[in-house]
């Protein structure tokens, strides 16, 4: 982990979230800060010693589809079993590796570092760790002790059988059918697309996570279900084909090394799958079992951002001649660029770890305040699924256009990254799904309680403790668009008694995106009052801030904050304006605008 990036990390998760409250808590008793510390950067180096170095690699060769199997590359297999010798695998369980669980927030910012190091590596271990957790969580006790322990401690891998031929992400209307038959397992019959995680060389066997439309034999009503589907049905320690057929792989435009795959499911031969009971055949509760996988989606939002920042950074450091000169001589095109990159790459991570905090504290804090976590944790994950990963697309394909392309070469860091997120864009939420779920069902949900909860949320900005002007007028900029939340909210609800002023869905999009921004904004706020508080132990003078950090070269870190909180609120929140009026005043106007 470079310097920096460690000052980054201990800034957030020390000063900002204060992850030292969790402490506190009964799960997490006689553990500390600088143990938790201590575990990133171990983390860190594992990441860039035995994941980073089959990055590169991995997405030149790419998997291959050899004798009904796939074959990954070189390394990866390796890479597997030094993951589970070393325990980094308990990570993934929030856990650390002894096997004693750690906060979220600690554990997100040790599996952002694997994600960085080698998205195709980790999307393989998340996907494991997904479909043995669901397994624990939701299957009866016989699915446990068979297959969800081997998946946990990943002597089995895990693979997403979620969409199917032209499936556009909804996943409410599988065509695969799961049959139930009298010996307790259902008979799989249908064909999945997109497959993450099909059958390789990594473990011997491998278990299916399945959606399918559940039946009885006599027929009846179809209901949605989860199942997991072994790729082998074991005996002892006799192996029987379960049916399941590797029919070939997606050549997807990045994650190469991970296998992206088409697989078909009782064709020819029985496949027995087992329905994960806890969560029955209820569809909500089995998007929100699934929702931990989206986020992880999302998460490589953060790291290609950082990627490009950094990538363009190095570029600006280079002259026309093969000299190099500081980055700040560089064209002056680069600086907004740049500046708009880390915004909003250092606001959507805090925006993720606080999502990771609040989840500990739903889950390990006070009872009184178990509600205002939960509900918190189901707005921020609802929005992170669709807005980051859209957001971070769009942002670093107009900011490459704005630099003329610089860096984005054949093979480069960015375009690599690039194609990594638009390939976790395909295999997540489709945004416009997601925002109408947003808009229609969780937003309105519960007599608006959820919009309470962030202004409550909101309320921890408290700018008479502000010391700075540009700081002061940030947070101004952003409360009149908190104002444009609680008047859209109020416009959603009209709508929903009266459908002639409804707000259109086509809307739902915008609206989603509006409070994506001021969630950032917030974050960054945060940031940058915690930022004034470490410049004012140094004495640094507010009256006259830019000078004096320009005598005292080591206060940049901590003033970039507050330049990061301007740039956000006046560049990029001012430009939801015209969306708020348009949708308040006349929806026909976006309309035709769209």
């Amino acid at each position: 982990m470079t310097t920096e990036n460690l000052l980054e990390r201990r800034f957030l998760l020390g000063n900002v979230i204060q992850i030292a409250v969790l402490t506190h808590a009964d799960a997490f008793q006689g553990q500390d800060v600088d143990q938790y510390f201590d575990l990133l950067q171990k983390g860190e180096a594992f990441a860039m010693t035995s994941l980073a170095p089959l990055n590169q690699t991995g997405d030149e060769k790419g998997a291959s589809f050899k004798k009904d199997r796939i074959k990954l590359p070189g390394g990866y297999q390796g890479a597997w079993k030094k993951m589970k010798k070393e325990n980094w695998h308990q990570i993934f369980q929030s856990q650390d590796r002894d096997g004693k669980p750690i906060p979220e927030t600690l554990a997100i910012a040790v599996r952002e570092a694997f994600l960085a190091a080698n998205p195709s590596m980790y999307y393989l271990s998340a996907a494991t760790a997904l479909v043995g957790q669901l397994i624990k969580q939701h299957g009866g006790k016989q699915l446990v002790d068979t297959l969800g322990k081997k998946l946990l401690d990943f002597e089995s891998c895990g693979a997403l059988a979620l969409f199917e031929p032209g499936d556009t992400h909804h996943l409410e209307f599988p065509q695969t059918v799961a049959v139930h038959r009298q010996e307790g397992h259902y008979e799989i019959s249908g064909l999945k697309e997109r497959v993450i995680g099909a059958d390789h060389e990594l473990t011997e066997n491998i278990i299916y996570l399945l959606t399918a439309r559940i039946r009885t034999e006599n027929g009846g009503e179809d209901k949605m279900g989860l199942l997991a589907v072994p790729r082998f049905l074991e005996d002892g320690k006799k192996q029987i084909d379960n049916g399941v057929r590797l029919e070939g792989i997606h050549s997807t435009t990045g994650l190469k090394a991970a296998s992206c795959s088409r697989v078909s499911f009782g064709d020819g031969a029985e496949c027995r799958g087992y329905l994960l009971e806890g969560l029955g055949t209820d569809s909500v509760a089995i998007f929100n079992a699934l929702n931990d996988w989206f986020t992880q989606l999302a998460l490589q939002s953060v790291v290609q951002t950082e990627t490009a920042m950094s990538d363009l950074s190095h570029y600006g450091e280079k002259a026309e001649g093969g000299t190099t000169r500081p980055a700040d001589t560089f064209p002056v095109r680069i600086n907004p660029t740049l500046t708009h990159l880390r915004s909003f790459n250092e606001g959507l991570r805090a925006t993720f770890y606080t999502a990771a905090f609040y989840q500990d504290c739903a889950l390990h804090g006070a009872d009184s305040q178990k509600e205002y976590f939960s509900d918190l944790l189901n707005l921020y994950s609802t929005i992170l699924t669709a807005y980051a990963p859209i957001q971070a697309l769009d942002l670093i394909s107009k900011g490459l256009h704005r630099s003329s392309g610089l860096a984005y070469a054949t093979g480069s860091a960015i375009e690599r990254g690039v194609r990594d997120l638009q390939t976790g864009v395909l295999l997540g939420v489709e945004e416009n799904r997601a925002a109408e779920m947003f808009v229609d069902e969780i937003l309105p949900g519960s007599g608006g309680r959820l919009l309470g909860q962030l202004l409550k949320q909101f309320e921890a900005v408290d700018s008479h403790q502000v010391m700075s002007e540009s700081l002061t007028e940030s947070i101004a900029i952003w409360r009149d668009y908190i104002g444009g939340l609680i008047v859209l909210f109020g416009d959603i609800i009209n709508g929903k008694n009266e459908s002639e002023t409804r707000i259109s869905s086509m809307f739902a999009s915008l609206i989603l995106k509006l409070f994506g921004d001021v969630i950032v904004c917030y974050h960054l706020i945060m940031q940058g009052m915690e930022a004034e508080r470490i410049l004012a132990e140094a004495d640094a003078n507010f009256y006259n801030l830019k000078q004096d950090v320009l005598n005292k070269p080591e206060l940049k870190v901590w003033y970039n904050k507050l330049l990061l909180v301007e740039y956000f609120a006046v560049y990029v929140l001012s430009m939801q304006e015209s969306t708020i009026r348009l949708i308040q005043r006349n929806p026909q106007a976006v309309l035709e605008q769209i």
